[in-house]
């Protein structure tokens, strides 16, 4: 009811009605709109009939599927609908800025009869469990259509860049070990602390640069600030220039890879897998090229 923003107009045999708040004893409905015409004079119980609905925005719009035989055709200018219920549409068309879904539905699949006495069903969706105490059935869970998901804004893109978190910190310890091991150089623990809070605190700016301007702005400003921060730490340590640009890179990889990933929607979690099995290759294949004993090969 809270959607309407107008009176509904209901068309029934080229005679137009307004409807009217049902206050009568039978709720069919949790919420109800009728019209009360006079049928004595009709000799046929075909009757056309339509109305017309001018409804706010909402999440999500739903059908139930009362008809012998029910066609629902639906398209909007959305690019994130969800479909849900009962029933998944028969044919879908999902663009960027739109959608199109369809619907053909026969009665007998549904959990109430096409005609009943009194209240021996009751379609709501806030009576589903009294109605099974009292032997009823319920209709609410037959309901079907479409709801309007949100696209991922700059809250969610942060959300997912930071479960990524632990990740990133573990393979950029492993190649700071690793350049460590390659250059004869040792790294105090207390560095490695140093650096894992620098990068624990860029998830801190990439949220507060987001909340001032775009998430894509946001996240190459804390990228950029990490990666040269960690890059000029790891040079006063090393004093080698060309270790420091080694190490700026593949932690520039590793937020460019994330950043792939959070743009991704349907295919996350398949480009995510592949990366990370490229990432653990290649690793591996360094590793086994570094000699970690300190003993020859074979020995």
């Amino acid at each position: 009811m809270k959607g309407l923003k107008n009176n509904p107009v209901i068309a029934l045999d080229s005679k137009n009605f307004e409807v009217e708040p049902d206050f009568s004893g039978l709720h069919l409905f949790s919420n109800n709109l009728v019209v009360q015409p006079d049928l004595s004079e009709e000799k046929t119980a075909a009757l056309p009939f339509s109305f017309d609905l001018d409804i706010r925005g909402s999440q999500e719009l739903q059908f139930l599927h009362l008809g012998k035989n029910t066609s629902v055709n639906i398209s909007g200018d959305w690019g994130n609908p969800s479909f849900s219920g009962r029933y998944l549409p028969d044919e879908r068309s999902v663009e960027q800025d739109s959608f199109s879904a369809s619907w053909v539905l026969p009665y007998f699949n549904r959990s109430f009869p096409q005609q009943w006495l009194g209240e021996n069903v009751s379609i709501t969706k806030d009576t589903n469990e009294q109605n099974a105490k009292a032997g009823k059935q319920s209709g609410a869970d037959g309901a079907f259509g479409v709801s309007f998901k949100m696209p991922v804004d700059q809250y969610q893109k942060v959300n997912r860049t930071a479960k990524y978190a632990v990740l990133v910190i573990l393979l950029t310890f492993i190649a700071l070990y690793s350049t460590e091991l390659i250059t004869k150089r040792k790294i105090h623990f207390l560095h490695y602390i140093l650096i894992g809070v620098a990068m624990v605190v860029y998830y801190t700016l990439l949220l507060a640069f987001s909340e001032h301007t775009s998430f894509d702005i946001a996240y190459q400003i804390a990228s950029l600030a990490t990666v040269g921060l960690i890059g000029l730490f790891i040079y006063a340590l090393i004093r080698s220039g060309k270790t420091a640009l080694v190490m700026s890179s593949v932690l520039g990889v590793f937020y460019v890879f994330v950043y792939f990933i959070i743009q991704l929607q349907d295919m996350a979690l398949l480009a995510g897998s592949l990366g990370l099995f490229v990432i653990v290759a290649i690793l591996m294949f360094l590793a086994q090229k570094i000699n970690l004993s300190g003993q020859t090969p074979g020995e």
